[in-house]
């Protein structure tokens, strides 16, 4: 009965047959079209060469003299080269050849067969190499596949929206092993739900999900993961348990950033696995935010609320963060906002450089000439770009903006027509809910556009990573200044300087 051989991929495996001698090309011909391969000859090396490049076989059958190239050369270029040194090649010697088997060991090859050729020996030769390219062929799919995963999804520092979600049992003398049970069960159905929302779960500790949003941009991003986190806790309140002992509260928290993605090393019992994770600070944040919740819900940081405002209620809570009330309905306009006092804005502030000594050296009413006329010119340059004045205050002006990209042109302006004057500003940059308190201007966004302007240099317009994500796509360039300190601020915040195009 004939035994069909088959290559990977389930097709007849192919064997070329070089050797110069016809009747043992029939002879090899025959015996292996009986046994289901498929066959293609060559007489010499050269000719050899030339039938690998246009389709490479599964296996070679390798005479070793021949004329015009020898067969020895032609095992060692074949196996020098990267695209052919893992098709097998059985050299076919003399029985008393030792000389021949030591050059063609010494050049790469994977077996020899004794000539005359036994068809035993013939087949035997051929099963064990098929069987070893077949492995080599697989494991070099699986290395190929995981450089494909890793190319695509290999560590990198990339700019996420990060959603953590932790679940707290309301009984808490229920045994640890209970207790995880019970939330896996929740964890499981996040995940589902995660995954729906174009997220995916990171490995984590401590029975929290963590799990990493992509996007276009900032808001898309953002609003994915508010969905998600909203999903999540509608999910588990609706099939919470009906008795108090199993009671779950639910929390998630949100955050955005840039984070470390990808595959990174996890230990578990004591064994190392690589696993799909991610690290930084949106990551801790997130995590945090859910973990120390008080209620059940969604609460978002300030970066990620500012994207998100215009989709969703946000009520503000401690530590510069907003839970999530709901999606706003499609009757809820910005006349609705207003009336509510609290509105998402970019908010400018500039700053004069050496302001006392300016007043000093020139003397305070020429010092204090100058003053206004910083204001004058800030105020001139509010109209083109639809900038609203907010407040003055001692030698900083600050502005508002439905425009992040406006406000930074804005800057820019003010920052020239200055300069003309024979006076250095610096301004700063951040795009936050302002909350308005007696006709004052209040909140966290006017804190840290505060702490920016301090950290820019002379003429630089200095803006957070917020109003850089929410400028995308408005042809302005930005360089990444790194995490800095700001006085007041819990968390290090990325800054960005941002390229004057008229220089």
């Amino acid at each position: 009965m004939t035994e069909q051989m088959e290559s990977p991929g389930n097709r007849r495996a192919s064997i070329l047959i070089v050797d110069d001698e016809s009747l043992n090309v029939d002879y090899l011909e025959q015996e292996l079209a009986s046994q289901g391969f498929t066959t293609a000859t060559a007489s010499n090396g050269l000719e050899a060469l030339e039938r690998v490049a246009a389709d490479p076989p599964d296996l070679v059958l390798l005479d070793v003299m021949m004329p015009e190239l020898d067969g020895i050369s032609t095992l060692r270029i074949l196996k020098d080269d990267p695209q052919t040194r893992l098709i097998p090649v059985v050299l076919m010697t003399a029985l008393n050849a030792v000389e021949d088997r030591v050059r063609g060991i010494e050049a790469g090859a994977d077996d020899f067969l004794s000539k005359p050729v036994d068809e035993r020996e013939l087949m035997a030769r051929i099963r064990t190499a098929l069987a070893l390219k077949r492995t080599i062929d697989e494991t070099v799919h699986e290395l190929r596949s995981t450089s494909a995963h890793l190319q695509r999804y290999g560590t990198q520092e990339r700019d996420v929206a990060v959603l953590a979600v932790d679940w707290r049992l309301a009984d808490p003398r229920l045994p640890d092993e209970a207790a995880a049970f019970v939330v896996r069960e929740f964890r499981e159905k996040a995940e589902e739900l995660v995954v729906g929302s174009g997220g995916v779960p990171s490995e984590s500790g401590g029975g929290m999900l963590v799990a990493v949003f992509d996007g276009a941009d900032l808001p898309t991003r953002s609003a994915a993961a508010v969905e998600a986190g909203l999903a999540v806790v509608r999910e588990a309140s609706s099939d919470a348990g009906s008795s108090a002992s199993t009671s779950v509260e639910t929390s998630a928290g949100i955050a955005a950033g840039s984070a470390l993605v990808g595959s990174m090393q996890a230990r578990e019992a004591g064994e190392s696995r690589w696993v799909y994770a991610a690290a930084g600070e949106p990551v801790d944040r997130a995590s945090d935010l859910a973990r120390g919740a008080t209620d059940v819900g969604v609460i978002v940081a300030d970066d990620a609320a500012s994207a998100v405002s215009g989709r969703y209620i946000l009520r503000p809570v401690p530590d510069g963060a907003y839970t999530v009330v709901r999606a706003k309905g499609a009757d809820e306009s910005d006349s609705a906002l207003r009336l509510s006092d609290r509105r998402i804005t970019t908010i400018l502030i500039t700053d004069i450089v050496g302001s006392t000594s300016t007043v000093e050296r020139k003397g305070d009413r020429a010092g204090g000439e100058l003053l206004a006329a910083h204001e004058q010119v800030a105020r001139a340059q509010l109209v083109p770009y639809g900038g609203e004045e907010i407040d003055t205050a001692g030698d900083g002006f600050l502005a508002s903006f439905d425009s992040p990209a406006r406000a930074i042109q804005c800057g820019f302006a003010v920052i020239a027509d200055m300069r003309a004057l024979g006076l250095e500003i610096r301004v700063g940059i951040h795009t936050g809910e302002l909350e308005e308190i007696e006709g004052k201007a209040r909140g966290i966004a006017l804190h840290l556009a505060s702490r920016i302007v301090a950290q820019a240099a002379p003429g630089e317009v200095l803006v957070s990573a917020t109003t850089r994500e929410l400028a995308a796509g408005a042809g302005l360039r930005f360089v990444d200044r790194g995490e800095r300190v700001l006085k007041g601020v819990s968390e290090p915040r990325r800054l960005f300087a941002v390229m004057d195009s008229r220089r």
